[in-house]
Order: C-alpha cells, then structure tokens, then sequence
C-alpha cells in the first residue's frame, strides 16, 4: 500500500499509521505488528519514520514521510 501511495504524494505529505501496540494489549499479542516490524516496513517502502506517538491506550501512531523520491 505505502510503495502504490508514494505516487499520490508530495514532497513534503506525512503519512500517519495507526497500528495496535502488542505490548499493550494483554491478549491477541500474536495479532498486532511490533514497532519494529512495522518500522522496518515502512523504510523497506522508501518512507522515513520521523515520529512514533505512543499516547494512545492501545495505539501507536507512527508519522512517515517520503524519503527521496523515486
């Protein structure tokens, strides 16, 4: 989905994703994608993780912006 998106954006667009934290949740652990994994996801995607948000009871919210442009 981020590397069919990437054509839609701008230089200077944030993507923001919203993904449970497994960490947070004391059931289903084995349901939701660590940090980690959705970290390397998105810089596997040609996206750069400016800020992950971790206010949120059982969310992260990660905030992505395009790297250079392909």
């Amino acid at each position: 989905m981020l590397v069919n998106l990437w054509k839609s954006l701008r230089k200077d667009a944030r993507v923001f994703i919203i993904e449970r934290d497994p960490d947070k949740w004391t059931n289903g652990r084995g349901h939701f994608l660590p940090e980690e994994k959705i970290i390397r996801l998105v810089r596997e995607a040609g996206y750069n993780v400016e800020k992950v948000m971790k206010f949120l009871q059982r969310d992260n919210i990660y905030i992505c912006t395009p790297g250079d442009i392909k």
